[in-house]
């Protein structure tokens, strides 16, 4: 759908969103809910269409009628919603000029980095349930969060070549994501293309 509206070829968009306040759930098809909150990361790396709301009761809103024109060319503030507690996010996508399905297609449905105190977990999930890797390299966890620190305040100030300093971070960060999936198959954690590329 994201693909679709921004004329983009589909399976060529992985939308994301970091929460930098407060609280909602995330459903994903048939996925069971994930609760995420204040310094999560949350990203579809199949563009799979996902709801975000803070009570799965509620109606879903399509988000065209809340962001009619999508850009890619600018950072929009959009504000919606009722009185409960406010749940504040950067939404954003990596668009990627060659689709690549294998890579794609190996890779869970739902990434998931949480950020607690001194710990960051990768969480991921798909049809075959949900797994917590913790990431434990000192150096990696100061790397994500301060990157992440550094994404969230180029998106409150932008100025010159501000997109193209938000473009690269989020690259980075997802390469990021990609090099701790690849370490926990490595480790004998799901098969795939991903395992094949350790077979000698």
């Amino acid at each position: 759908m994201l693909a679709a509206r921004l004329k983009v070829p589909e399976g060529s968009v992985t939308p994301f969103h970091v929460v930098t306040a407060g609280s909602c759930l995330v459903t994903s098809g048939a996925l069971p809910p994930i609760h995420i909150e204040t310094g999560d990361v949350i990203v579809f790396p199949r563009g799979d269409q996902h709801v975000m709301a803070s009570d799965p009761e509620l109606v879903p809103v399509p988000i065209q009628e809340i962001y009619s024109q999508p850009s890619k060319e600018q950072i929009a503030v959009v504000k919606y919603g009722g009185s409960g507690p406010p749940a504040r996010f950067i939404c954003g996508f990596l668009h990627s000029d060659q689709r690549f399905d294998p890579l794609l297609k190996s890779l869970p449905a739902v990434l998931c980095v949480r950020s607690r105190d001194d710990t960051l977990t990768l969480e991921t999930l798909d049809g075959t349930g949900r797994r917590v890797q913790p990431i434990t390299h000192q150096q990696e966890k100061e790397w994500w969060q301060a990157s992440l620190r550094y994404l969230i305040s180029e998106t409150a100030t932008p100025g010159p070549g501000h997109r193209a300093v938000l473009a690269r971070l989020a690259e980075s960060l997802f390469l990021e994501l990609l090099q701790w999936q690849l370490r926990y198959v490595a480790q004998g954690h799901g098969g795939g293309w991903l395992a094949g590329l350790y077979d000698a």
